[in-house]
């Protein structure tokens, strides 16, 4: 996200979350800020595979692998829009785990 707060895609037991955190240098463990559980999306086997943060939108962009999905999803947790299909169709991508939008792009 910026400095030292990082943004972490996760799965247990079919739950997708997100985990706002700060990792600072000079401190042996993260402070969790916040954990978005993400109801909207429902994983099987493997699931969200990573995840990115438009501040000027203020969005979060999460990415499921297979089949490839992006959820564009609100601070507060809520899937605002699943993207997937012709329009956000990335032929020949395997890994998104890096995932980035340009902050500001109107998706």
């Amino acid at each position: 996200m910026y400095g030292y707060t990082f943004a972490v895609a996760q799965e247990n037991s079919g739950l997708a979350t997100i985990t706002i955190m700060d990792l600072v240098p000079w401190s042996k463990s993260a402070n969790i800020r916040k954990r978005l559980l993400l109801t909207d999306v429902h994983c099987e086997e493997d699931c969200l595979e990573g995840v990115t943060y438009d501040y000027m939108n203020n969005v979060f962009y999460a990415v499921v692998e297979f089949p490839m999905r992006v959820y564009k999803i609100t601070p507060s947790g809520r899937v605002e829009e699943q993207m997937y299909g012709t329009k956000y169709d990335w032929p020949g991508f395997r890994d998104m785990a890096g995932i980035y939008f340009r902050p500001g792009d109107d998706w």
